[in-house]
C-alpha cells in the first residue's frame, strides 16, 4: 500500500518505522506535526538515527514543520513521502489541506484515531490502509500493559474530595487531573502541591 494510517499505540516505534521509510526512499520527505515541541523532536531523533539531512526549510531531504506551514509554505511541492504525525487532527476544517500535498506515499500516525466531532470516520478515509489498530499483539508480546484501573462513583463534590483525601494518605507518586482551573488552584493551595496549568 502507498499510503498507510499506523494506529500502534504510544512508545511502540511510529516515529521509528517513519525514519525507515525516510532513510529507504529518495527524499525530499515532508513530515507534519501539530506543534513546535513536536518538530524540535523529530528533528532531534532524525539527526540522531539518520545520516539525513533535517531541517525546517526546503532544500533538506527531510522537512519538519507544523500542519500550518506544511500547507502555507510547502503546499504546491511534490514529496516522496509525506508523513502526518498526530493524524487524529487532520478531518478538522483547516488541517484537511494536508491530504492534498502531493506525495507519492504518505503515512499517517496516531495511538487515537478518534475524533470527538464525528469526523474519525474520515481519518480512515484520509489516510490509508489501517496498521496496527487491534493492541492485543502487543500486549501479547509484552510492549504494551493493560493498566489497573479503579473507579469510585461518590455523590458529590464533597464526597470527591473525601475520596481524594483517603487516596492520597497512601504512600505514590500521584498526579491528580482537574476538569477546571479554579477547582485546581483550590485543592493545589489546601494541599500544598504544585498546580500546573494554562491560562485557558
Amino acid at each position: 500500500y502507498g499510503n498507510l494510517g499506523i494506529f500502534w499505540p504510544p512508545s511502540i516505534g511510529k516515529t521509528f518505522i517513519s525514519m525507515y521509510v525516510c532513510t529507504h526512499l529518495a527524499p525530499p520527505h515532508l513530515i507534519a506535526v501539530n506543534g513546535l515541541t513536536l518538530v524540535e523532536q523529530w528533528m532531534d531523533r532524525l539527526r540522531s538515527h539518520t545520516d539525513l539531512k533535517v531541517g525546517r526549510e526546503a532544500g533538506n531531504e527531510v522537512i519538519v514543520t507544523t500542519y500550518q506551514s506544511a500547507v502555507k509554505k510547502f503546499g504546491d511541492m511534490q514529496f516522496t513521502t509525506k508523513i502526518i504525525d498526530e493524524v487524529q487532527h487532520l478531518p478538522a476544517d483547516h488541517y484537511v489541506k494536508l491530504s492534498f500535498i502531493k506525495a507519492q506515499f504518505s503515512l499517517g500516525l496516531t495511538g487515537t484515531p478518534w475524533r470527538e466531532d464525528g469526523r474519525w470516520e474520515y481519518i480512515f478515509a484520509l489516510t490509508g490502509q489501517p496498521v496496527g489498530l487491534d493492541w492485543q499483539y502487543f500486549r501479547n508480546i509484552g510492549l504494551l500493559k493493560s493498566p489497573v484501573l479503579h473507579v469510585w462513583i461518590v455523590k458529590n463534590e464533597a464526597s470527591r474530595e473525601d475520596m481524594l483525601d483517603d487516596l492520597l494518605q497512601k504512600e505514590k507518586k500521584t498526579i491528580i487531573f482537574c476538569d477546571s482551573i479554579s477547582v485546581g488552584e483550590r485543592l493545589a493551595a489546601k494541599l500544598k502541591v504544585p498546580f500546573i496549568h494554562g491560562a485557558t
